[in-house]
């Protein structure tokens, strides 16, 4: 996921950016000074998330936010501010409010949000020739094997020849997890986790690298948070 924050503080924007490095360190993050060099450097790297302070200077997040609304593939804007003035105004055209100063709880929860909004639902995978369009939902996990990557849905197995880096680049991150480079697994499926393996629904292990064991361990304690 690909973030753009914008504040007119610079302060506040190295504030934000921490925050937003504390919930994923793999998000890909620019920094924008002011609402006229963000709407610039959009059009060159389009951001699914922006985090947009209101009052800045002559073009101020509101106002740039109702341009960004009228691009082809509109981000979702999440606004941050010291102004309670476009609360209400601010709903038109952004997907969060957050007030400062923002803390981590209260971005984690609106990232999460977002997430799940602009997750895919679903998976595409050919095999023999044919494609098949799976609910993310029914998927278990993926498992490489030299060339060959075998998805494991509730019903059935397919095989087809991807690179498991590749097919994980199109789940939703915050759905999914690799505990061992062989394998990605429908965090919705574990039931136990063990020292050195995991315990899926179905009652199939998987190996948990000791290299991923701490942000395998991460990723389902932020997963199982957000389902409390």
């Amino acid at each position: 996921m690909h973030i753009a924050i914008c504040d007119d503080e610079y302060k506040e924007l190295l504030h934000l950016q921490s925050l937003a490095q504390k919930y994923n360190p793999d998000m890909v993050i620019s920094l924008f000074d002011s609402a006229e060099s963000l709407l610039a450097g959009i059009k060159t790297q389009p951001a699914d998330v922006i985090l947009l302070d209101i009052e800045m200077g002559a073009l101020n997040g509101f106002d740039a936010a109702k341009k960004l609304r009228g691009m082809p593939s509109p981000p979702l804007i999440i606004f941050v501010t010291n102004s309670s003035a476009y609360t209400y105004r601010g709903y038109e055209v952004a997907f969060r409010y957050l007030p400062k100063p923002v803390v981590h709880e209260t971005l984690e929860n609106a990232l999460n949000a977002a997430v799940d909004k602009i997750a895919p639902q679903k998976f595409s995978i050919a095999e023999n020739g044919r494609s098949y369009v799976l609910p993310i939902s029914d998927i278990l996990y993926f498992e490489a094997s030299g060339h060959t990557l075998t998805l494991h849905s509730k019903t059935r197995t397919y095989e087809c020849r991807m690179k498991i880096g590749d097919a994980e680049a199109l789940l939703p991150r915050n759905a999914f997890v690799s505990p061992h480079k062989g394998y990605i697994v429908n965090l919705d499926f574990i039931d136990a986790v063990n020292e050195h393996d995991l315990v899926l629904t179905n009652a199939e292990k998987i190996p948990i690298s000791r290299r991923r064991k701490k942000a395998f361990e991460l990723a389902l304690f932020r997963f199982v948070r957000r389902s409390w």
